[in-house]
């Protein structure tokens, strides 16, 4: 979902007991009048969302990349960066709602642990505020600096590839421990 616009949702809009899962997305320059730049999830519909990335979206109300309204979506081993929202949450704003965050690197979340913002979710464990390092503000791939390569959680993949289609878990730093990285790209150290 890259450069849409809407009243509200910019990237996707998820009404009433919608339900999806989305699996090695990118949400990029996507921009709402209203609120959910990037994704905006609707009452009692619980997305879940695994290694996706949200970068440059913006939502005049709150949620520059995602907005939560009555509704308990779960997002791992994904990527908010460089969101931005008028009225709060530049990453993502929830009204009524209590998302569950693990392994994903959201910026100003403080990280898992004593500086965790609460007002993100419940931190499920493992996330990172930290530069994930893209190529390029339009190539959301991971150089080879990234803090988000080999921290995700293995246990949520779902799908055997990236959104490449290159092989999703592979051992990105060289540790000898093949370990799923943030975002919906793996890194690789030949670039397609």
């Amino acid at each position: 979902m890259i450069n849409n616009w809407a009243d509200a949702g910019g990237g996707m809009y998820n009404g009433d007991h919608c339900t999806p899962t989305l699996i090695n997305c990118i949400f990029r320059g996507n921009s709402a009048r209203g609120s959910g730049g990037g994704m905006f999830n609707q009452s009692r519909g619980d997305a879940t969302v695994i290694n996706c990335t949200f970068s440059d979206n913006s939502a005049g109300g709150s949620g520059g990349g995602m907005y939560n309204l009555s509704n308990r979506p779960t997002v791992t081993n994904c990527i908010f960066w460089d969101n931005s929202a008028d009225a709060s949450g530049d990453e993502i704003a929830n009204i009524n709602s209590i998302p569950t965050i693990s392994s994903s690197d959201i910026r100003g979340s403080g990280g898992s642990g004593t500086r965790w913002d609460s007002a993100l979710g419940t931190d499920g464990g493992g996330n990172i505020d930290k530069y994930p390092a893209f190529v390029s503000t339009s190539n959301l791939r991971l150089q080879a600096s990234s803090r988000c390569i080999d921290l995700g959680d293995n246990r949520a993949v779902t799908e055997a590839t990236d959104l490449d289609g290159l092989t999703r878990i592979v051992d990105g730093d060289c540790d000898r421990t093949a370990t799923v990285d943030m975002g919906a790209y793996e890194f690789a150290w030949v670039y397609m």
